[in-house]
C-alpha cells in the first residue's frame, strides 16, 4: 500500500485526473489508511505487552541481519574456494 501512496501523484496526473478529485480522493484515502493503521496499533498494543513486542522485533532484526550477511557471506566464500 505505501507504493501505491507514492505513485498515486504521478499516475493521476499521467491519467489527466482533474486535481480536486484527486485531492478529495487522496485526502480519504490517507484518512481511512491512517485510521485503521492507528486503530490496529492501539488494539494491538493493548493485546500484546510492550516488553514482548520489543523482544520480538529485536529477534527479528537480528535474525533479518543474520540472514543478509550469510547471503552475501556465504556465496563469496563459496567463490574463494574456487579459486
Amino acid at each position: 500500500m505505501t507504493l501505491l501512496r507514492i505513485f498515486a501523484g504521478p499516475l493521476a496526473g499521467i491519467a489527466g485526473m482533474p486535481y480536486g478529485q484527486f485531492f478529495w480522493c487522496n485526502l480519504g484515502g490517507a484518512a481511512t489508511w491512517a485510521s485503521v493503521m492507528v486503530s490496529l496499533a492501539y488494539f494491538f498494543g493493548r493485546i500484546v505487552p510492550l516488553a514482548t513486542l520489543v523482544n520480538r522485533v529485536a529477534l527479528f532484526g537480528v535474525l533479518a541481519l543474520l540472514g543478509i550477511v550469510g547471503a552475501i557471506a556465504i556465496p563469496a566464500w563459496l567463490e574463494s574456494r574456487q579459486t
